[in-house]
């Protein structure tokens, strides 16, 4: 699995992936001060994301939101 998850990362599909996600968030309709914070915070986010190294995203620990 961790060779899939590093190829997966150092391929362009997760990049494009995560731009792709950076703008649809960026084209959301907000309407509140809290909606925007929310869109911010995401974006931010997933900024970091592009900068992450493999083996940092291979070790983080996710959880669910639910």
């Amino acid at each position: 699995m961790e060779l899939v998850g590093e190829w997966l990362i150092k391929t362009n599909a997760f990049k494009e992936v995560i731009n792709e996600l950076i703008q649809k968030k960026k084209m959301e309709n907000v309407q509140t001060e809290e909606d925007i914070q929310i869109v911010l915070g995401t974006t931010r986010f997933l900024e970091k994301l592009l900068k992450n190294k493999t083996e940092e995203i291979l070790s983080a620990v996710v959880e669910r939101d639910n």
